[in-house]
């Protein structure tokens, strides 16, 4: 069916859009993180720029848009895993960093104890490895939303702890934001290019594949 066909090219594009905006999160942190931190962690909402930003953005929005950021990527590629099964595996264990060694740990105890295994280790190839072995969808959800708000909970009250130190740091990253864009642009590139190569390769992959 000619739908059929054009979902791999749906997830390559959405596996773009986030890997692409969350180096663009890491490329623009040094000036985002003090200058508009809700756009830094809805462009990658990873534990450091949320610790950074836990004392700059309210809890609401803290909240909603770092919890969205986090679920839409992993529904992605619990999606991604859920429609292409086998295929998805293939694909993740020679694309995503740590898939071999996530999949040999946790392919057996997700299909017995899925909510302990989802909750303890939340990664993308976990999601994929979730979605191919039929984790159900409710499970997904309810022990992702539920992980996503602690851990949120947990890294905003740590920063509230911390605020003075993190608020000496976020001082410092201003006053050197320039000399830091050096860094961050070169580990955004390296990370870019092999993340979104096997993306880019995807979608003709699977039709050769599928066909």
């Amino acid at each position: 069916m000619p739908y059929l066909k054009a979902l791999p090219i749906v997830f390559a594009v959405a596996l773009l859009a986030l890997n692409i905006a969350g180096k663009c999160g890491e490329l623009f942190a040094p000036s985002l993180v003090n200058e508009h931190p809700l756009i830094l962690i809805l462009l990658n909402a990873n534990n450091v720029h949320l610790a950074l930003t836990a004392t700059s953005i309210p809890e609401f929005q803290y909240y909603i848009v770092g919890g969205l950021r986090r679920f839409v990527e992993d529904s992605v590629y619990f999606s991604f895993g859920r429609v292409f099964g086998e295929l998805a595996i293939a694909w993740a264990r020679t694309s995503l960093p740590g898939a071999v060694k996530v999949f040999a740990k946790f392919e057996t105890w997700l299909t017995r104890a899925a909510p302990l295994v989802l909750s303890v280790y939340p990664s993308g190839p976990l999601w994929v490895l979730a979605g191919a072995t039929k984790v159900p969808v409710k499970v997904f959800c309810g022990v992702t939303l539920i992980g996503i708000g602690f851990r949120l909970w947990l890294i905003r009250s740590i920063g509230g702890v911390l605020s003075s130190q993190v608020n000496t740091l976020l001082e410092l990253v201003k006053e050197y934001q320039h000399m830091l864009m050096v860094p961050t642009t070169i580990i955004a590139i390296l990370g870019l290019i092999p993340a979104v190569l096997p993306i880019i390769k995807l979608p003709q992959g699977l039709l050769k594949k599928t066909d």
